[in-house]
């Protein structure tokens, strides 16, 4: 009963003030997983210590629609004399309650006579009714508790309802006649409950574990099921099994229990909130979220209403799924064809609303729709946004994939170049292979700008001189008079300068271009290969290569710095300074095994 202390002391409270002769309702509102249940059983326990009859019963969606269902679990325990049972199952009667849904005589007698029964057992002791789950009433048990509600006086009665509003659509519908009449009476409490505090989950974890550390672990906790107590054991479980069972785990770890938890709170949302859940967890992105209503096709406000209950039951935080396994989770509550219209749907919206290229092709490959004429263009388009922030294997994937669907090959080539550039950091062996095409796309005209400088610097590391040096001629030779070149390539020509000084003149001489390329802000490793260069020939002091060097090794490392980086490792040796030469190359050699975790 953590954090629960002030809800007992209200239903204590409540229970003494019937005791003493006077009808009191308490509602428990909440969301699946704050404890409802559990504190309905604590307290019903001490109602029967003290002495009090306690009648209980669970409301259920495949019960809502029998009549007086619930009633039929109160009245069916052992707290009645022989004649009062026996009245009870009478007036139970199926053939008797089918006549009370068409004549109001029946229907009265029915009422009056289950009523009189439970305020006789009052007149000789305090009834507690306990009806937990009451969202689900069925409308005759809701008639008859307003019809004893009101013809009650001051009879000892407790009536305790455990409501759980993340149902909305049963909510809204089945309670609210009963609502509309507890909600206007003085002897109403409501107590809302919510998930516990970081404090409450630290407190659980601390009872669970009890050993040094479980402090750090309820944090952990807490930011994981966001205090959700079926979440929470589910974690715990999960956690205990993953140590062994030997002390407190090291960390936090999800598993069947955590999924089979995140099960159930799903279980226990309407549909539409399902549904939302899915473009939730299928969207990912807060920017997605303006166009949700058009995802899940319902109004905004209603999905607005969904997501109040989502977050609540702390399966989403900020907007998003609070949990990579909570979305996994949600999707597989979906058919497969039901996740591929959703993926579908989101692909359509996201470029709608101008969504960035690798978010669009991401929905693009869960959505199955490779057979789309613009399949292509969005893996494309998304690799080379992966490829800008550096998530070098998703381009690859995205890259191979589009190969594959790529069936007319028209994309064939800057696929081919893209690969490259995707794959130098890991195996360069894998997309070498196709260099002889990517040469002969050069040559021929059919690939040009950035993506042939990885092309000409690995034909140049595999010695292929001749070729490489064909290559810058035809690429200069495409340049348009008085423009200058790309300056990836120009970087390119400069370190061909650098290493074969008698090639790159006749290169030079072949070439029709005389502007100079527009360097981007960012692009200082041309400026420091400049500044390498001219200080190779003209004798370089310690003091200024170490002022360009910092600068230099600061970039992060790419395809297009990698060259000015050897030059620096080059011009170290020749300044003779082999110590800082050898720690460099340890530090790039370690930056070049960290671009591959």
């Amino acid at each position: 009963m953590i954090e629960r202390e002030s809800e007992l002391a209200e239903l204590a409270a409540a229970f003494a003030e019937s005791a003493a002769g006077g009808v009191r309702v308490v509602v428990l509102q909440g969301v699946v997983g704050t404890g409802k249940t559990a504190l309905l059983e604590e307290f019903g326990g001490r109602a029967r210590e003290a002495g009090a009859r306690v009648l209980r019963a669970s409301g259920a969606p495949t019960e809502s629609s029998l009549s007086l269902g619930i009633v039929r679990q109160l009245l069916a325990g052992e707290v009645f004399d022989r004649e009062e049972a026996a009245m009870v199952r009478g007036l139970l009667d199926h053939r008797l309650l089918a006549d009370a849904a068409c004549d109001g005589v029946t229907r009265s007698r029915v009422l009056d006579g289950l009523a009189s029964v439970v305020l006789g057992l009052a007149g000789r002791g305090t009834v507690v009714i306990v009806v937990d789950d009451a969202q689900y009433l069925d409308a005759f048990s809701q008639d008859w508790l307003i019809y004893l509600l009101r013809r009650a006086g001051h009879a000892r009665l407790l009536i305790v309802f455990g409501w759980r509003d993340d149902d909305v659509e049963m909510c809204e519908g089945n309670g609210r006649l009963l609502c509309a009449e507890l909600y206007q009476q003085a002897y109403l409490r409501r107590l809302l409950l919510g998930p516990l505090s970081s404090g409450g989950v630290a407190r659980l974890v601390a009872g669970r574990f009890l050993e040094s550390g479980s402090a750090e672990l309820g944090v952990q906790a807490h930011r994981l099921t966001g205090g959700n107590l079926l979440l929470l054991h589910g974690l715990l479980e999960d956690s205990r099994a993953a140590a062994g069972g030997d002390g407190p785990p090291a960390q936090l770890s999800t598993g069947p229990e955590f999924e089979r938890a995140v099960q159930l709170v799903l279980a226990r949302c309407d549909p539409v909130t399902l549904r939302v859940a899915g473009a939730v967890s299928v969207v990912g992105e807060l920017s997605g979220f303006a166009y949700l209503d058009r995802l899940v096709g319902v109004p905004s406000d209603r999905v607005a209403v969904a997501m109040q209950v989502l977050t609540r039951t702390g399966l989403v935080e900020a907007g998003r799924m609070r949990h990579p396994v909570m979305a996994h989770v949600v999707l597989n509550a979906f058919s497969a064809a039901d996740r591929s219209e959703l993926s579908r749907r989101a692909v359509d919206l996201l470029r709608a609303c101008g969504a960035d290229s690798l978010t669009i092709a991401e929905h693009f490959v869960a959505s199955g729709r490779l057979d789309d004429p613009s399949a292509v263009l969005n893996l494309v388009e998304g690799a080379k946004q992966a490829l800008k922030e550096g998530h070098a294997r998703r381009a690859t994937e995205l890259l191979r994939l589009a190969y594959q669907v790529d069936a007319g090959g028209r994309r064939r080539v800057e696929i081919l170049a893209l690969l490259l550039r995707a794959g130098w950091r890991e195996d360069l062996r894998a997309s070498v292979g196709h260099l002889p095409e990517l040469t002969e796309a050069m040559l021929g005209g059919r690939l040009r700008g950035r993506d042939t400088t990885l092309p000409v610097i690995m034909l140049l590391l595999q010695g292929r001189v001749e070729d490489a040096c064909s290559v810058l001629s035809r690429l200069a030779a495409d340049v348009p008079p008085g423009s200058g070149p790309s300056w990836e390539l120009e970087m390119v020509r400069m370190w061909l300068a650098d290493v074969y000084p008698g090639i790159f003149r006749r290169v030079a001489c072949e070439s029709r271009t005389n502007g100079t390329p527009v360097t981007p802000p960012g692009a200082i490793g041309y400026r420091l290969l400049e500044h390498f260069q001219s200080s190779h020939h003209q004798g370089a002091t310690a003091e200024r290569l170490g002022q360009a060097d910092e600068a230099l090794w600061q970039q992060p490392l790419t395809e297009i710095n990698l060259l000015p980086l050897i030059l620096a490792l080059r011009t170290m040796v020749y300044a003779e300074r082999l110590e800082e030469a050898e720690q460099r190359c340890r530090e790039l050699m370690q930056a070049s095994l960290d671009l591959q975790a």
